[in-house]
């Protein structure tokens, strides 16, 4: 093999190498954003997303109504104190979801705020 030969071989090694490294720090971009998303209030539509296809809505309001949640730390509610609004860490339901159902705890649901006449 010539020089020129080697080097055009080794340049394109390196275009290879740096296009591994390229896709790798992108993925790391993702996953980084992913976990700073998790943590953040979102409302149960964006969680039912970010938690998957066996997951909506729905689902996780019930699940806040049936007290699987913790108040203030696991979902807050945002509403008008017409009907509720909740706002959830996706990192908090996904702690709970993996759980085996048995061993999932249950929290009481808090009082709901009283209109004044």
């Amino acid at each position: 093999m010539t020089d020129t030969a080697q080097t055009i071989a080794l340049l394109l090694e390196t275009a290879a190498a740096q296009q591994k490294l390229a896709e790798a720090a992108l993925e790391m971009a993702r996953d980084l954003q992913r976990q700073t998303q998790e943590h953040q209030w979102v409302k149960l539509t964006e969680a039912a997303l970010m938690l998957g296809s066996a997951f909506t809505a729905g689902k996780i309001g019930d699940d806040i109504k049936a007290g699987l949640f913790k108040y203030g730390r696991d979902y807050i509610n945002t509403s008008n104190g017409v009907k509720p609004n909740y706002a959830v860490k996706v990192a908090r339901l996904r702690k709970v979801y993996e759980l085996e159902p048995e061993k999932r705890p249950t929290y009481p649901q808090p009082e709901p705020a009283q209109k004044e006449a």
